[in-house]
């Protein structure tokens, strides 16, 4: 989502199960859910104009509260093979390029929400996130597990996620 107020010119990248709903509330009455990839291709090089900010959860969590709440017939280790599916990996590089100035963590979402707002020039914004534990370990054996930590390796290693 594109979001001008001010003199800062915003794109928040809307990765779905990462505590963006509320975010996105913030902002706007509507939700858009594109990579990256689509505002470069909108904007070109005036997308370094942009601040541009998205929020990540621990992969092997996210994908289990999305199979969760999409009320599939697959089993999960169909689900996560799903091309589809595959399709929400590398929401915030683009050709290899990270464009995010910055990425907040679903387990830090509050503090690290903060210095967005701050850099924002937004106060006195609290964030209502349902942050209940999931026990997404029950889900996995070794080869779903292998599964999510190839396809988020970047975000994995990066941000030291742990299964």
């Amino acid at each position: 989502m594109i979001y001008n107020k001010g003199e800062i010119k915003t794109i928040f990248i809307n990765i779905p199960y990462s505590g963006t709903e509320s975010i996105n509330k913030i902002f706007s009455d509507e939700i858009e859910y594109h990579k990256i990839g689509h505002y470069y291709e909108k904007l070109d090089n005036d997308i370094y104009n942009y601040f541009n900010f998205c929020s990540i959860r621990n992969p092997w969590e996210r994908m289990v509260v999305e199979y969760e709440d999409n009320n599939t017939n697959l089993n999960f280790i169909d689900y996560i093979k799903n091309p589809i599916v595959n399709n929400y990996r590398d929401w915030y590089t683009y050709k290899k390029i990270n464009f995010t100035h910055h990425i907040l963590q679903y387990e830090n979402i509050d503090n690290d929400f903060s210095y967005v707002c701050g850099r924002l020039g937004i106060h006195n914004v609290k964030l209502n996130i349902n942050k209940e534990k999931v026990n997404y370990r029950k889900y996995y054996n070794s080869e779903s597990k292998d599964i999510i930590f190839n396809s988020f390796k970047n975000e994995i290693t990066s941000y030291n996620y742990e299964f």
